[in-house]
């Protein structure tokens, strides 16, 4: 087996324990965290910029063939102790390994050049395990883009990027700005939102499965979507579901909605 692995320098293990606690710092630097065995070896075989990775010395030797595949890929490598790699985890459980990653950079452009397609806008979503499934959720129906407005979590943090799993790096996400509405409007795009306190809530089973230019919207379980986005919303529909349950939660809705305007077309 190729051995170039290195001990991991205090510098190094410093901007890693930046990079899982803080956004500013992500933000800065361009880059995050993805930890555990699955989630890691996913974003290297789907080609994700992989800056460098840590383990920890059982890792190290439990998995020679695994560490060998990284090296060969000519990927930066370090180790550190067992007890070390569990201090800076995030998970209940370690591991035993993280890698940094590079953000993915995506042209704004692409909304205002998208003539087709549905794009899910998630208002004020503040969970992070919600935050990864309604990712995910999202490249398994084949969502063309995510627009998150207001102060939804960080969509780079550990925790999300664990509940997605790793599949932010699959779909184009961006921050929505105070005329990204009008100008999908502008371009042909209806706005269809979930609320259902809303008296001219229509039911889903009554909205068009139209796939061709929809942006679907859903606010957090606390406060629904925003007066603004349902004041130019084109149709607000809810979910019908036994009146013994106040609420489905925002991950579980989105799903149903999914596969309501795109199931089909997958």
């Amino acid at each position: 087996m190729i051995n170039p692995i290195k001990k991991a320098a205090p510098a190094y293990l410093k901007d890693i324990k930046e990079l899982l606690r803080n956004r500013k710092y992500r933000d800065l630097h361009d880059k995050f965290i993805v930890e555990g065995t699955k989630i890691v070896q996913d974003i290297i075989f789907t080609g994700g910029k992989i800056e460098s990775i840590l383990c920890s010395s059982s890792y190290f030797k439990s998995y020679p063939d695994q560490i060998e595949s990284i090296l060969l890929k000519r990927i930066e490598l370090s180790a550190v102790s067992d007890s070390f790699f569990e201090k800076i985890s995030i998970l209940n459980s370690s591991q035993g390994i993280l890698a940094v990653v590079k953000k993915p950079q995506y042209d704004k452009h692409i909304l205002n050049n998208m003539t087709q397609g549905v794009i899910l806008l998630l208002d004020n979503i503040q969970d992070p395990g919600n935050m990864g499934t309604l990712i995910r959720t999202s490249v398994a129906f084949n969502v063309n883009a995510i627009l998150l407005y207001g102060k939804s979590v960080d969509v780079f943090n550990p925790k999300v990027v664990r509940a997605s799993s790793g599949m932010l790096l699959n779909i184009p996400i961006f921050l929505s700005e105070n005329n990204t509405l009008d100008t999908l409007k502008q371009n042909g795009f209806n706005i269809f939102a979930a609320d259902n306190s809303m008296q001219n809530s229509l039911s889903i089973y009554d909205m068009q499965q139209n796939t061709d230019k929809n942006v679907i919207v859903f606010g957090s379980e606390g406060k629904g979507v925003s007066s603004e986005i349902l004041d130019i919303s084109d149709k607000i529909f809810f979910i019908p579901i036994n009146k013994r349950v106040e609420s489905l939660n925002v991950a579980s809705a989105c799903s149903i909605s999914l596969f309501h305007f795109c199931g089909r077309k997958n």
